[in-house]
């Protein structure tokens, strides 16, 4: 996905390709992997989407 952290989108994708979980399991008797897949790839994307490039906090 060309970022350099791991954020809550990477681990949602990671629970919707692992089809031996739970969620994954769901997300795809329910048919919705796919559009969660792509929604979030969308807002990876989008220019809003933005690594922070400064500590919040010290």
């Amino acid at each position: 996905m060309g970022q350099t952290h791991v954020g809550t989108e990477h681990l949602l994708l990671a629970l919707i390709e692992d089809k031996d979980g739970i969620a994954g399991q769901v997300l795809d008797r329910e048919h919705l992997g796919d559009a969660v897949r792509q929604a979030i790839e969308r807002v990876m994307v989008d220019s809003a989407y933005r690594t922070p490039t400064r500590r919040i906090f010290r």
